[in-house]
């Protein structure tokens, strides 16, 4: 289909873009197959990875429980009626299931080239687990994605926003260049648990959210609605009264006109950050099987909460993998970063040596990368000048507080207790067992530093450390006013002119 389609209209002056497929892996589902062709191809998959079963029993650690492999054969997919307790097992089926699904797309993209020169993108989605897309990213021409944020689900439209402008960040910070929002909803959805309809000004206002992030473009799903089957009630430009004078209509046009006045000025543009958040999804899907600390543990959430402070600050953030190029960044912050891939110290370790500021938290530095543990020395600590003694889950009956600076806050679940070797204590906690030890710390390497946050902290705690972090990093933000609440400002650079 992908080959006739290209040798039809690859040369076609109305195509200017070829869409692969829709949403890999996407409608609620976990992107997986469990069919024995899948079956076979897993186990050909982990036969390149580690050549012998000695290995791979190794790396997934099977002797526990007397789940040591002594056939191909015997290794199947993870699956509550099968094995479903090897955490390698479950790491690298993830990683497989990624993989093999990128290795689709690249054959409908060498399809599609076959007569054509023109550009792919495929849409990818929101917060979506089962697909490493920073390695997707590499066989696109441009990014794109699916942006539904949940707008009027709450009181406060805040973290809606933040939640939103993440996402668009993250769409740029693959190739740190323009990306199109290839959907959005003018009005409402209709799979959420409560469809909201955006109320007046919304659609224009999270339009320009995306355009001031890196979109170059405001594009819907859908232009007109279906009469029938799932999607007929899914929010569309042109409704089943067929009129242009609705105020769904009439917003959108609001915007066309809107966009064609400033497309000069923002085509060419792109914002460039100083500041890198690290967000991996490898990472995020060993913490996701951990079976540790707590059930409750939302990686995204603790990303967001990071990455809120810049946001208020109108502080323009890339999100990045692990694998990235740290060089670029004034300051880089790796929030749980439980995994840690074989060569990242050594990559954060330059950094740090050549004068980058690197944040990192709780909860990072615990595992290798096939989510065994580090015996003996973590990763980080020659970096971080400290060691991690164990990790408390408090709760209401064991309340905690730590100091910082002059002020004192509240500890939440994640308490980790830490010696010092080479760091200097900025704050500590003040209550329970682990009182007067070190819950924030600095370390000095080479030309930079390095900070750990040892204790799951707060909005007001953050925003008090994270802006003397960026003070210390010489960060600017775009503006130097302090902004109202709810309000960001994002710069945009063309050439030499900033926009």
């Amino acid at each position: 289909m992908d080959l006739k389609l290209s040798e039809r209209f690859g040369k076609h002056p109305g195509v200017i873009l070829w869409h692969i497929s829709n949403e890999y892996g996407g409608n609620f589902r976990d992107a997986s197959c469990h069919c024995e062709e899948c079956q076979k191809a897993f186990r050909k998959w982990l036969k390149k990875k580690y050549k012998t079963l000695d290995a791979l029993n190794h790396a997934w650690w099977s002797a526990f429980w007397s789940h040591t492999y002594t056939d191909w054969e015997q290794i199947h997919s993870p699956s509550p009626r099968g094995e479903d307790e090897l955490h390698g097992l479950k790491l690298d089926w993830k990683r497989f299931v990624s993989e093999q699904l990128q290795d689709f797309c690249r054959e409908e993209i060498r399809a599609v080239k076959t007569y054509s020169d023109l550009p792919v993108t495929t849409n990818m989605m929101m917060y979506f687990s089962p697909l490493d897309y920073d390695k997707w990213a590499k066989e696109l021409d441009v990014i794109s994605w699916d942006s539904y944020p949940s707008w009027h689900t709450k009181e406060d439209e805040v973290p809606i926003a933040v939640w939103a402008a993440f996402m668009h960040n993250q769409m740029r910070g693959f190739q740190k260049k323009p990306f199109l929002m290839m959907e959005s909803t003018p009005s409402l959805v209709n799979w959420d648990e409560e469809n909201n309809v955006k109320r007046p000004g919304m659609n224009y206002l999270s339009s320009m959210q995306a355009i001031a992030l890196g979109s170059n473009s405001v594009l819907y799903f859908q232009w007109r609605k279906s009469r029938g089957s799932s999607e007929k009630f899914h929010g569309a430009v042109v409704g089943h009264d067929a009129s242009e004078k609705n105020r769904v209509f009439q917003e959108v046009a609001w915007i066309g006109k809107d966009l064609e006045k400033l497309s000069s000025q923002i085509l060419s543009t792109c914002n460039r950050a100083k500041v890198a958040i690290i967000m991996d999804w490898e990472n995020w899907w060993a913490l996701s099987d951990a079976q540790a600390i707590s059930r409750k543990f939302d990686y995204t959430e603790e990303l967001l909460k990071y990455y809120r402070v810049f946001w208020e600050k109108g502080i323009e953030v890339d999100i990045i993998s692990m694998d990235r190029e740290l060089l670029d960044y004034q300051l880089v912050v790796a929030p749980t970063l439980y995994l840690h891939k074989k060569e990242y110290i050594h990559k954060v370790e330059a950094y740090v040596e050549a004068g980058g500021i690197y944040v990192t938290t709780y909860w990072s530095g615990v595992v290798n990368e096939t989510d065994l543990c580090f015996i003996g020395e973590r990763p980080h600590e020659r970096l971080l000048g400290l060691s991690v003694d164990e990790i408390d889950v408090g709760n209401e009956y064991f309340p905690n507080t730590f100091s910082y600076k002059d002020g004192v806050y509240k500890a939440g679940v994640l308490r980790e207790v830490v010696t010092l070797q080479t760091a200097k204590p900025l704050g500590t906690y003040l209550q329970d067992y682990n009182v007067n030890t070190p819950a924030i710390t600095e370390n000095a390497y080479g030309k930079g530093k390095a900070y750990y946050v040892a204790v799951q902290p707060d909005l007001e705690f953050l925003k008090e450390f994270l802006g003397d972090v960026i003070e210390e990093a010489n960060v600017e933000a775009n503006l130097t006013e302090t902004l109202p609440y709810g309000v960001t400002v994002s710069k945009k650079k063309w050439k030499r002119t900033e926009r």
